[in-house]
């Protein structure tokens, strides 16, 4: 265990270190005018897949899995991760968002048949349905989290760090846990850079794209049979879906872009500091690992994903009411009761108009 730490630390300081030049290199050229040259996902696409493919090779003996990893399912995603990102570019969303589904169909497929996510609560046809929708909603609404700086990279660090624990205790083969120790590590130099004020920005394809690399690399990792730890990982960004379905959908609050409606972004509207919001989902993405290696030892699959995108959800709700007054816990519950019935209420009115 203490030298699976040594191992993790190590290649998250690498993986910092060797990821920072080109980091610099597009902070110091990024312009108002796009220019491929200067994208910093094509970047750190190429760094990812160079430093995955380099350990698959280099440590065969960390390959402690049931099922063993075919490195073409490994490219596969790079694969299909680049492919949403040339979509974007050829700036046709239509032909983006069937690139997404189709992608997220065949990444669906890489989990042997015989690997039970859910460890066969439900049939098997469920579970491909559930993880399709999973991949599809995940590239699809990853861009909600990129209205604000460094919030994105913040998810993305709290998946890879949540996959390396994960490893710590069994749950995910340890490659895995090196896989995104690494890839941690260039994270975090982004978000060295993300944080504000910021001089690198992920655009909306990158956002889709690096989303869909998250959750298909996290796909991967259901192979040891860990797939509800990984939803759990995941519950932040589920939470914000809802938030913003909510708010667009039900209440009706219509804006330009659908980041606008996420928990985080109206809490910045209501002047809570940037700061504040920044360690408030850093704290939701340690409570979410923590949740997750609790699911290792859970009796059944689906209680601790549904308790935890409850947590993430009434967390956001404290958030959004931080303002009013320095609310006390017990108001700032019963403000969160009030919200859900709001929402109750939204709901009949809507079925009665339909009538």
């Amino acid at each position: 265990m203490l030298l699976n730490l040594i191992y993790f630390i190590g290649l998250i300081g690498l993986g910092f270190i060797f990821s920072l030049p080109m980091f610099v290199y597009v902070s110091k050229n990024t312009l108002y005018e796009y220019k491929i040259k200067n994208d910093v996902w094509i970047y750190m696409w190429f760094f990812s897949l160079f430093c995955t493919s380099a350990l698959y090779f280099i440590l065969p003996d960390f390959k402690d899995m049931i099922y063993d990893l075919e490195y073409g399912k490994i490219v596969a995603v790079f694969a299909l991760a680049a492919f949403i990102y040339i979509a974007f570019l050829l700036e046709n969303k239509l032909l983006m968002y069937m690139v997404m589904a189709l992608s997220s169909a065949i990444v669906t497929f890489l989990v042997p048949d015989s690997v039970s996510i859910f460890e066969g609560y439900i049939p098997l046809w469920s579970e491909r349905l559930i993880v399709f929708a999973s991949v599809f909603f995940i590239t699809f609404f990853a861009k909600i989290l990129n209205g604000l700086p460094a919030i994105f990279a913040i998810f993305i660090l709290s998946g890879l760090f949540g996959m390396m624990c994960l490893s710590g205790f069994g749950g995910v083969p340890l490659l895995f846990g090196i896989f995104a120790a690494l890839l941690g590590g260039m994270w975090l130099g982004f978000l060295r850079f993300n944080w504000y004020p910021s001089e690198i920005v992920l655009n909306e394809g990158a956002c889709a794209s690096a989303g869909f690399l998250l959750s298909g690399f996290l796909l991967l990792g259901t192979i040891e049979f860990s797939g509800p730890s990984i939803l759990v990982l995941l519950s932040y960004l589920f939470a914000e879906i809802i938030w913003v379905l909510i708010r667009s959908y039900l209440w009706r609050i219509k804006e330009p872009d659908l980041y606008n409606n996420t928990a985080y972004f109206v809490c910045y509207t209501k002047d809570i500091s940037l700061d504040a919001i920044l360690v408030s989902v850093v704290k939701i993405g340690i409570i979410n690992i923590i949740f997750s290696c609790f699911q290792l030892y859970a009796p059944n699959p689906f209680s601790m994903p549904i308790f935890t995108l409850v947590v993430n959800l009434w967390l956001l709700n404290m958030l959004y009411h931080a303002s009013e007054n320095n609310l006390s816990f017990r108001e700032t519950n019963e403000a969160f009761v009030d919200d859900v019935k709001k929402g109750l209420s939204t709901v009949k009115e809507a079925f009665k108009r339909r009538k």
